[in-house]
């Protein structure tokens, strides 16, 4: 007899090294006094089928279950007293606006999708290169080299992060 599994559109296996560092990162944030909101799953079934496959499901899967959307974090050296730069975790609206405009649409096709915008300006978003483990390469792209994604990727991406969970663990959340 076979059993039927009833299955969300947009679950997917995570990756419990990932889940235990967005614990971490969600429980820093509320130290800092911050509360991030969730995915709801319209917009997370919605965003999977705009990028027509191009991310992956666990990701909005996981912003359905983490209130991860509007935290606001910092990553990088301490430079003149001030981190390198901040960002805002994106909602449904941010990932499909980085999608559709450059640098982001000429990354899409190559695999990499925005999960943060920069706050100050003066920086450039954060992708994610998703990979087969459930994790993903961390980078920040920058938007004033190049609208061709193999300029793109040859000088204008650094990479922050091995895994999402590194860098989750290695954000700050100070002023």
């Amino acid at each position: 007899m076979r059993r039927s599994h009833k299955t969300s559109r947009t679950s997917a296996a995570l990756n419990q090294n990932l889940l235990e560092a967005v614990r971490r990162f969600i429980q820093r944030a509320r130290d800092d006094g911050q509360a991030g909101t969730l995915m709801t799953d319209a917009e997370a079934v919605d965003l999977l089928r705009e990028a027509g496959g191009h991310i992956p499901r666990w990701y909005p899967g996981l912003l359905t279950k983490a209130p991860l959307i509007g935290l606001n974090f910092s990553f990088g050296e301490i430079e003149d007293g001030f981190r390198q730069c901040d960002w805002n975790w994106s909602g449904a609206a941010g990932i499909k606006s980085e999608c559709e405009c450059y640098p982001g649409l000429p990354l899409l096709e190559r695999g990499y999708f925005g999960f943060a915008s920069d706050v100050t300006g003066s920086g450039g978003s954060l992708f994610l290169q998703p990979q087969p483990d459930g994790e993903a390469v961390i980078y920040q792209v920058f938007h004033d080299v190049n609208i061709d994604a193999d300029e793109i990727l040859a000088g204008a991406r650094n990479q922050l992060a091995p895994t999402l969970a590194a860098f989750l663990d290695a954000a700050c959340f100070d002023e």
